[in-house]
């Protein structure tokens, strides 16, 4: 089942992943970790101008975005996609996380905390 591409989309797609055990959750964290790409291609549905908009995205950007979201996903903390409603041209589109998590690690344990949180927006060109 393919999610739309939406801040309830992402909702939805977490709630179904949150039902899976730790050792499945941490098979998709590996997905997205290995290729990032085609796991948000396989989850979410979107055009071919987004999927090549993504494509097109530096690979640090790209590394950045696919260990957040696997760090996230398999700790079972909150992403959320927060984008404007009315898609305009690629070439204006902009994207940026702002990220809280952090881990807690020491004999006491491991404690992971904090969302993150995906912003695209399109100006004006």
């Amino acid at each position: 089942m393919k999610y739309p591409f939406t801040n309830e989309g992402f909702i939805a797609l977490q709630q179904q992943l949150h039902q899976l055990d730790d050792q499945s959750l941490t098979v998709e964290a590996n997905l997205i970790r290995a290729d990032f790409g085609q796991w948000l291609f396989s989850k979410f549905e979107l055009s071919q101008n987004q999927q090549s908009f993504f494509l097109q995205l530096t690979p640090s950007a790209q590394a950045l975005y696919s260990a957040e979201t696997a760090f996230a996903v398999e700790n079972r903390l909150m992403v959320t996609l927060d984008k404007d409603e009315k898609e305009k041209e690629e070439q204006g589109k902009i994207i940026w996380n702002v990220s809280t998590l952090k881990a807690t690690a020491g004999s006491n344990g491991f404690v992971p905390s904090g969302t993150l949180t995906f912003f695209i927006r399109y100006t004006d060109i």
